[in-house]
């Protein structure tokens, strides 16, 4: 889980690098404080949690749900974004599933 958050987040890096070359460093810094590719990797992370069920059905699914969940997240990210209330609501949202993901590692640590 930790391999997933850490490329989520060289990924963020590449891509800001990126747009502060092709727009310019007042973009890329306002990219840079969007929490948007860490909450990405917390869904994804959080849905491989679930995948270490001991039912393979469910290990199948929630694997399914890794890949697609953090896309979706994505796509209404940027769509939120260009509406700016919506946009605050989506950070809400982040910070609320931060705070749930932290729990889950916190139970899955101390449930050995």
């Amino acid at each position: 889980m930790i391999n997933a958050i850490l490329i989520g987040i060289t990924f963020a890096c590449i891509e800001n690098i990126m747009y502060i070359i092709s727009y310019g460093s007042n973009l890329g810094l306002t990219r840079m404080l969007q929490p948007g590719h860490l909450f990405f990797q917390l869904v994804m992370a959080h849905m491989l949690i679930k995948s270490l069920d001991k039912n393979y059905s469910k290990k199948i699914l929630y694997s399914i749900f890794a890949l697609i969940l953090p896309m979706l997240c994505h796509a209404a990210f940027n769509a939120f974004n260009t509406i700016e209330i919506l946009s605050y609501i989506f950070y809400a949202i982040a910070v609320l599933t931060y705070i749930y993901t932290f729990y889950l590692i916190l139970k899955l640590v101390y449930a050995r």
